[in-house]
């Protein structure tokens, strides 16, 4: 049984204080240090990624639970967790490697203003080991993006190996480790651990340490996409195959992104919002509350959302109450539907709640209209995983499934992009050795 984790949003803003906090908050280049180097600001950026895993894990300790991993983004295999705990308990000491181009001398204003020279998106700025166990390392990372340094998490086999790569796109609002939604480490980890690949989870802009700030689905793309660059560069990933993974919000960055990335081998979107003023007005005006039955005989309550969560996008995508329909528009991935070329899944939630079902299905709905062939399956959310099918446009329907999809869903999903990454491997040469 695959046991990753598709990271769904549950931890919607509570209130329209904390969204005009986030909204109104901005760590831009120029913002962190004064005239800093490119250096300090890398090493911002990871002493924010750092200090976000650091603190997960201090959490976890004092809550003292067994299932600290389902709560909380921090290890679940125990050599995994000692090795971060001793990272943690090292304080700053940590290397950090910064890449070999002369690159420290250029000033923080050159950089933000586009003035001299610029660096390149997708440039590795800083690298740093947070942890490493069980034959798996996980670093962290800072790289540039639109005049930014932003971060993400790196995950890789300790071999010296190249493999086939998986950009793995967070969901809801926080970052990987602040207000984060689900165990984006643990699912990290495990398609290193689990699955012989290379994973990246891109932080976005704004986001764990990283420089920017939310814009939900725009900008972030640009993350994405430069994190695609840089993660091809590293000795540790088969260039040429790359998959893109993401839920909720995190489904739609990727979905955006891919049209972004050239010669992607797969792309999975997980619960996709395609239509922000729809969503928008849905949660205004319609959303109501529901409790999931889950597969193993427990519950789930889906009751995060309405005219709160309306009034947060609202004000971090234009500053106010009602936004112009250009500024949703643009946010929408339904704009590049003739652009996006690799074999793509949609996986639908036939329940959900948070985003409708009529809206998840827009992309594939769109694709047909162009004359694409889009196969269509539908399964329950307690059944196995289905069996990869690589065909260039794929939609998978669960009726019962609510935001948070179930195992066998995601795993469905996670099995299409693995079996696309393989495509072309001879059975001596199959991952992980190539």
């Amino acid at each position: 049984m695959v046991r990753l984790l598709v990271i769904m949003s549950r931890s919607f803003p509570v209130s329209l204080a904390i969204a005009l906090a986030i909204a109104s908050s901005t760590t831009a280049a120029g913002a962190v240090t004064e005239n800093g180097s490119i250096d300090s600001r890398a090493a911002t950026v990871l002493a924010g990624l750092r200090a976000g895993a650091c603190g997960a894990l201090a959490e976890a300790e004092r809550l003292g639970v067994d299932n600290a991993a389902d709560i909380l983004p921090v290890p679940r295999d125990p050599a995994m967790r000692q090795a971060l705990a001793q990272r943690c308990a090292a304080g700053d000491s940590t290397r950090r490697e910064i890449n070999s181009r002369k690159i420290e001398s250029l000033n923080i204003e050159s950089l933000r203003l586009g003035e001299g020279t610029a660096i390149p998106d997708g440039t590795l700025l800083g690298r740093q080991q947070l942890m490493a166990a069980s034959g798996v390392v996980v670093d962290l990372v800072a790289y540039s993006s639109s005049n930014l340094v932003v971060g993400g998490i790196l995950c890789y086999r300790d071999d010296g190996l190249r493999r086939s790569a998986v950009l793995h796109q967070h969901g809801g609002y926080g970052g990987i480790f602040i207000n984060a939604d689900g165990n984006m480490l643990e699912t990290c980890l495990n398609w290193a651990l689990l699955h012989n690949r290379t994973a990246f989870a891109a932080s976005y802009r704004g986001q764990d340490g990283g420089e920017g700030q939310l814009e939900i689905c725009l900008g972030e793309a640009d993350d994405v996409a430069a994190a695609a660059t840089m993660l091809r560069s590293l000795p540790v990933v088969v260039a040429d195959r790359l998959a893109l993974i993401g839920g909720s919000v995190g489904a739609c960055v990727t979905m955006q992104a891919a049209a972004k990335i050239p010669s992607l081998r797969a792309v999975v979107a997980f619960v996709p919002p395609f239509d922000w003023k729809t969503l928008v007005n849905y949660h205004r005006s319609a959303f109501v509350a529901a409790t999931e039955n889950t597969c193993d005989g427990g519950t789930i309550a889906w009751d995060q959302g309405g005219q709160q969560i309306a009034d947060f996008i609202d004000i971090v995508m234009c500053g106010q109450i009602g936004c112009p329909d250009e500024v949703y528009n643009i946010r929408s991935p339904l704009l590049h539907v003739s652009e996006q070329t690799a074999p793509t899944m949609i996986v639908v939630g036939g329940s959900d709640n948070l985003v409708p079902t009529e809206q998840q299905m827009l992309w594939s709905i769109l694709r047909q209209s162009e004359g694409n062939f889009v196969q269509v399956v539908s399964a329950s959310k307690c059944d196995q995983p289905l069996p990869p099918q690589l065909v260039p446009d794929l939609l998978l329907y669960v009726p019962d499934g609510y935001h948070g999809l179930a195992a066998g869903p995601v795993a469905s999903g996670f099995l299409f992009a693995m079996d696309a990454l393989d495509q072309g491997v001879t059975p001596a040469t199959a991952d992980p050795r190539n």
